[in-house]
């Protein structure tokens, strides 16, 4: 009998990991608890009224996973966009700063698999600034407003605690106020936002 033991205990452990079990996906691909996330990606906007403008950026994120389905998140995206011929003290096409700070959540599907999709929605505050020119020559100008992301994309894990995350991200919304040398105002620019995105999260407590 303790031979028996003996023999059975490694064999039950190898078939706890084998890659085919429930156990393995499970660990190799679960989205809760504490996460980071790193990105870069490609930035394109659409304004009305005001030019179209794209450029590339960079993100941070960082949130908990309360289950394997949903997760709630902080993140910041910030690019360098070129275009946007329009706005006040911004005659041609040339280069401004764009930023994104949202609140939002994930929705994750086929938990339990390496491969793991998600649909993603967020409150999205939104800023953009430049140095103006012409008659806003050496003033800074800046815009300030809000939209709703909503997107889509996918987990796949390299190990329990590395993911690679790709996805896209649209975001309606408008840009609401405007600063001039320090003197804030009312605007009304409708825009929509496109974000596509790769980089790496990061489960660090697995």
């Amino acid at each position: 009998m303790l031979v028996a033991v003996a023999i059975s205990i490694p064999t039950g452990a190898n078939a706890q990991t084998t890659p085919g079990s429930p156990s393995f996906h499970s660990a190799a691909s679960s989205t809760d608890g504490l996460f980071l996330h790193l990105r870069f990606g490609g930035h394109g906007m659409a304004f009305d009224g005001v030019g179209d403008a794209d450029g590339g950026g960079i993100g941070l994120r960082a949130g908990y996973g309360f289950s394997n389905r949903f997760t709630l998140y902080l993140g910041i995206d910030g690019a360098g966009m070129n275009g946007g011929n329009g706005f006040l003290g911004h005659e041609s096409d040339d280069d401004y700063g764009m930023v994104y700070v949202e609140l939002g959540g994930r929705f994750h599907f086929r938990s339990g698999r390496k491969l793991v999709p998600y649909a993603d929605a967020a409150l999205s505050v939104i800023g953009l600034g430049y140095e103006g020119s012409g008659a806003f020559d050496n003033i800074d100008i800046a815009y300030g407003g809000a939209g709703l992301s909503l997107g889509g994309g996918a987990l796949y894990f390299l190990s329990p605690t590395v993911a690679l995350d790709a996805g896209m991200v649209f975001t309606p919304g408008s840009l609401m106020e405007r600063e001039v040398d320090g003197d804030w105002e009312d605007a009304d620019i409708k825009l929509t936002g496109a974000r596509i995105h790769f980089g790496l999260s990061f489960y660090p407590f697995r």
